[in-house]
């Protein structure tokens, strides 16, 4: 997904699945994906020997510093990836049982999208 809908420098954070409890950027990197592991251990956050206090701090480091994957191949991270279709929110309305939800730009009143 991110190789057709993203820009170079946009990423996912996400669970690792190689390593459970740790986090994993995924990032476009032009041609492909690159994916760069992030330790998780008490509370800090790091990428080799660099170590964050939090996952934002991180990240803003390495908008602005490249994360290496070897001598020639350096990336910088620019921004999140935002699915074309991210802010829509499908809901019932009242009365329209039956019928397909609507999308809305809004997400329900007494649901967090981020918890």
């Amino acid at each position: 997904m991110l190789n057709n809908l993203a820009t170079p420098g946009e990423f996912i954070i996400r669970d690792s699945e190689s390593h459970p409890g740790d986090l994993t950027i995924t990032m476009n990197a032009g041609s492909k994906n690159r994916n760069f592991k992030v330790h998780v251990e008490g509370g800090k956050f790091h990428i080799g020997q660099k170590v964050f206090p939090s996952i934002d701090s991180l990240i803003e480091h390495y908008r602005t510093h490249p994360i290496y994957k070897s001598d020639q191949e350096k990336h910088f991270l620019t921004q999140p990836f935002q699915h074309p279709n991210c802010g829509l929110y499908l809901r019932q309305l009242p009365g329209d049982f039956g019928r397909p939800p609507v999308a809305t730009s809004t997400a329900p009143a007494a649901q967090s999208v981020f918890q």
